[in-house]
């Protein structure tokens, strides 16, 4: 289903000259499933509050989020399929697709190691994460820990989503786990961690977020990046970005780093 669409929004981009036509829907696929970029309830998320506002302000396209398993996803970037994945960044997807591209940084964000405040994981080196049980994420690639997990220096425990190993944390069946600043700036921001946690001042990896397209979206790409330019002046995207506690990723010129790694 989700394939047949996004063929005809292809065909449609391509072989249409119609000026007043219906919107061309364009699948977007979110793999993720910890806040702000997924929420299990029926609110709106980051994701879904993106498509709204890229929807709001051009008549060109319809932006309609697809929820997607990372492993489901991997499969599909391999098999040659179009595609558009939000919040991704091409260094991640570029041993299964080398023809890919990305647009403008929508944010940027970070790895970071959660423990309790009551056995916290001082993070110096990763040579501190050796005999730890770390909670990682299904079908995801970490750079730098991936020789350790393969020869046991660190037990990886996959879960399916960031709540699985936060709720393992606190039934101690994991020592830490990776999760994102901006899952964590967002859970704090709503108070949702049972008990303290400590969030490790050296981060796993910092990257920036985009729209990652395959090669059949190339020649939407600086459609892409003006729509996303314009999300700077849209204020219900500033709202948004507000209430889900991401506004200081946006621009990382703004952001003292010390402070980042305080919480």
């Amino acid at each position: 289903m989700i394939k047949n669409l996004i063929f005809v929004g292809i065909a449609v981009i391509l072989f249409s000259k119609e000026t007043h036509a219906q919107p061309v829907t364009l699948p977007v696929f979110v793999y993720h499933d910890e806040a702000p970029l997924h929420l299990d309830s029926n609110e709106l998320d980051l994701s879904q509050a993106w498509a709204k506002t890229m929807n709001a302000q051009q008549s060109q396209y319809c932006f309609v989020i697809q929820k997607i398993t990372r492993p489901a996803l991997n499969h599909w970037v391999e098999g040659e399929s179009p595609f558009m994945i939000l919040w991704a960044n091409t260094l991640w997807f570029r041993s299964k697709d080398t023809n890919i591209k990305a647009t403008k940084p929508l944010f940027w964000d970070a790895d970071v190691v959660v423990s309790l405040r009551d056995n916290p994981v001082q993070l110096q080196t990763f040579d501190d994460l050796i005999g730890l049980r770390l909670g990682a994420r299904d079908g995801h690639y970490y750079k730098g820990l991936e020789e350790c997990f393969s020869d046991g220096r660190i037990k990886r425990v996959d879960s399916n989503s960031s709540k699985d190993n936060l709720r393992s944390l606190m039934n101690s069946e994991i020592d830490a786990y990776i999760d994102s600043r901006s899952s964590v700036l967002f859970t704090k921001q709503n108070n949702a961690y049972e008990q303290p946690v400590y969030i490790a001042g050296l981060a796993h990896d910092a990257f920036s977020r985009h729209l990652v397209v395959s090669r059949d979206y190339f020649e939407l790409l600086p459609f892409l990046n003006q729509q996303i330019e314009q999300l700077k002046a849209s204020s219900e995207w500033q709202s948004y970005i507000q209430g889900f506690a991401i506004h200081r990723l946006v621009d990382p010129f703004e952001l003292d780093l010390k402070e980042l790694d305080q919480y």
